[in-house]
């Protein structure tokens, strides 16, 4: 079966999913900006195991925010308020958590707040203590 080639709207869907700028895509990539930037625009088209490797880290995130969703319910039926989640503050403090930039890990909390129910809430931070581990 061969496999379709993204369309430029479907990139750049891709990477805002992923929480991912042209820049980070570069870096994440091993591309140039100006690579990304004409995958984005339509001039170029991406690679399909480029492409592949932006579905992997999008399932990976899926991953994680399903992983985490049960220990944050546990937690805040434990407690009264939101749930601390930890975030990074910088590219780098998101490279030590194995997330490509602080964009990417931002993309996971955001899919714990569209999934997780009302009567849940979190409330990113960056403190270490007492918070659900990403």
């Amino acid at each position: 079966m061969k496999s379709s080639i993204p369309t430029s709207a479907q990139v750049k869907l891709m990477l805002h999913r992923c929480g991912l700028s042209q820049s980070d895509a570069a870096a994440f990539l091993g591309k140039e900006d100006r690579t990304v930037r004409r995958w984005i625009s339509g001039e170029y088209e991406m690679p399909s195991e480029n492409w592949r490797a932006l579905s992997e880290l999008c399932d990976l995130q899926d991953k994680t925010a399903r992983g985490w969703i049960d220990k944050i319910k546990q937690l805040a039926a434990e407690r009264d308020g939101p749930v601390p989640v930890n975030i990074a503050r910088t590219d780098e403090e998101a490279r030590r958590l194995r997330y490509p930039c602080a964009g990417a890990l931002l993309a996971v909390v955001r899919r714990l707040v569209e999934w997780l129910p009302a009567d849940v809430q979190i409330l990113p931070t960056h403190r270490a203590i007492d918070t659900a581990q990403m």
